[in-house]
C-alpha cells in the first residue's frame, strides 16, 4: 500500500483547479491579442487594482480642466452649462488621443473632443477613418498609443472594468449566438447588467418585451438569432445596448443592413 487514497486525489484536484484558475486569470490579463487592455505583470500587487475607489486616479480639479480647455486651439466653444460637465465627470472627455498600428498606419491622430450628457453625438467619416478604433478604445477593447480618455469620471485603461458597468455597446460586427432566441439574448444581457435585481418575474418579462418591441422585433421574439436577417440582427444589438441603467450607449454602425 502506498498510502495514497481518494482523499489525497481529491485534495490534489482542488489544488490543481485553484492554481490553474489563478494562472489563466493572470495570463488573461497580461497576454492579450489585438483586443483587450494589457496589464503589467505585477498588476495584482497594486492596491488600485483591488480597491479602485480608494487608490484610483485622482479626479482633475476644475482649475486644471479650465487650463487644459484654454489650450485647445480650434476647439468649438460650448455653453457653460455643458462645459461644467468636464469637471463634474458627467461626460466623455478625450484629449490628444492617438492610435497607431505599427509604423505605417495612423488610425487616430491626436483627437481632442468632449461628448456631453443629454446629447447624441455622431462620428462621420469614410471607411478606415478611425471611428471603430475610437469605439474600441472607449470600451476597453483596445489600448490607445498615447493620450487620455475619461468616460463619466473613469479613466479608460486604468478603470476600464468600472466603465463597462455603465456603458452599453452595439459592436460593428454581429456577436450573437445562433441557437438563442431574440428574447433569450435580451434576457441574458439584461441579467448581466443587473436589470433583474429587485424586479418580480412579471416586471422582468415586461422589461424584456418592451426592449424588443422598441426596435420593432415583437414578431420575432421567439425566433433564433441565426434565422434573422442582417438588419434584424442590428436591431437586436441595439435592444441589447439599451438594456440596463447605462449612462453611455455607444452604437457602431447600428443601421447597417437595414
Amino acid at each position: 500500500m502506498s498510502g495514497y487514497n481518494f482523499g489525497n486525489a481529491a485534495f490534489m484536484l482542488v489544488v490543481d483547479f485553484v492554481y490553474l484558475m489563478v494562472l489563466s486569470w493572470w495570463f488573461g490579463k497580461v497576454l492579450v491579442g489585438e483586443y483587450g487592455v494589457k496589464e503589467s505583470p505585477l498588476f495584482c500587487l497594486r492596491p488600485s487594482y483591488w480597491f479602485p475607489s480608494r487608490f484610483g486616479p485622482a479626479s482633475t480639479s476644475n482649475q486644471n480642466q479650465t487650463e487644459e480647455t484654454s489650450l485647445l486651439g480650434g476647439a468649438e466653444a460650448v455653453p457653460e452649462s455643458l462645459s461644467m460637465q468636464d469637471s463634474s465627470g458627467e461626460c466623455i472627455t478625450i484629449k490628444n488621443l492617438r492610435r497607431e498600428f505599427g509604423h505605417q498606419k495612423l488610425a487616430i491622430d491626436n483627437l481632442t473632443m468632449s461628448v456631453y450628457k443629454g446629447q447624441i453625438t455622431c462620428l462621420l467619416g469614410h471607411n478606415g477613418a478611425g471611428k471603430s478604433t475610437l469605439v474600441n478604445i472607449l470600451t476597453g477593447q483596445m489600448l490607445a498609443t498615447s493620450g487620455k480618455a475619461v468616460v463619466c469620471g473613469k479613466e479608460v485603461g486604468s478603470e476600464t472594468a468600472a466603465i463597462r458597468q455603465f456603458v452599453g455597446l452595439c459592436p460593428q460586427h454581429d456577436t450573437l449566438w445562433s441557437d438563442l432566441t431574440v428574447r433569450e439574448h435580451v434576457q441574458l444581457f439584461a441579467r448581466i447588467k443587473g436589470v433583474f435585481r429587485g424586479k418580480t418575474a412579471a416586471e422582468a418579462n415586461d422589461f424584456v418585451t418592451a426592449s424588443i418591441e422598441s426596435v420593432a422585433l415583437g414578431g420575432k421574439v421567439s425566433s433564433l438569432a441565426g434565422t434573422l436577417s442582417g438588419g434584424m440582427k442590428r436591431k437586436l444589438h441595439v435592444a441589447i445596448a439599451f438594456s440596463g441603467a447605462n449612462k453611455v450607449v455607444i452604437l457602431d454602425e447600428p443601421t447597417s443592413g437595414m
